[in-house]
Formats: C-alpha cells, structure tokens, sequence
C-alpha cells in the first residue's frame, strides 16, 4: 500500500523514509513503499584426493536488495546509481552502508511519481 508523500519533514506514522547521504539527491528523504533485503552465503564442500567429501568452507556475501521510492513529485532529484545510504536492518545491529545498482526512470502511479530500486551493501 502507498503512503501519501507529505514533505520532507512530515510522514505519517510507521513510514519508512530512505535518505541518501551521498550524490544528486543527498539529504533528500524518500518514502518506500516496499524495501527487502537479503543476505545469502557462499559454501564451497571440500573433498579429499579420490572424491570423497571430508569438509566444506561458508562464508556471508553482500547484502542485497530492492524496493520503491516515491518521489514528492516530477521535479524532485531521483537517487543515481552509485549514491549511498545507510540503514539498521537488525534491531540492536549497526547501521549498514549500501549503493544504489540500479535505477528506474520514474514512472507515475496515481497522484506522485515513483522509482524502482536496487542496491548492494557497501563492503
């Protein structure tokens, strides 16, 4: 469900604002409508000289992710590709840093535009 966009200093209740803090549209704060993040893991299984399994190694990769963000209106400054912004995304976590992958060009959907997004943790 979409949130009305208000101002960049009013949003209603239980909204979460997504500001970048680096590129064209640092300190601007966008409503998401939908964010997921995800974090997956590597394991490589080792075996031993005629094939048998005797271990594997893992390890965490990048978090990644996706969402939409509405834009107050056609004249806003959309996130670019490459832009930062950081987010706790466990409570009692530190925060995460992340860049914008990629980028929709904005489209309308009712009454303000929004864009689509990507984006990776900044490792």
């Amino acid at each position: 469900m979409a949130l009305t966009y208000n101002t960049t200093s009013t949003y209603a209740w239980g909204t979460f604002v997504l500001t970048p803090s680096s590129g064209a549209a640092n300190g601007v704060g966008f409503i998401a409508e939908d964010f997921s993040a995800t974090q997956g893991t590597w394991l490589a299984d080792r075996k031993d000289n005629v094939g048998n399994p005797n271990g594997a190694l893992g390890g965490m990769e990048a978090i990644t992710g996706r969402g939409t963000l509405q834009l107050a209106n056609a004249n806003v400054v959309a996130p670019q590709p490459f832009d930062e912004f950081t987010r706790v995304l466990r409570p009692g976590a530190s925060a995460n840093t992340f860049f914008f992958t990629e980028i929709s060009f904005p489209k309308k959907q009712r009454d303000f535009d929004v864009v689509e997004i990507t984006f990776r943790e900044k490792v």
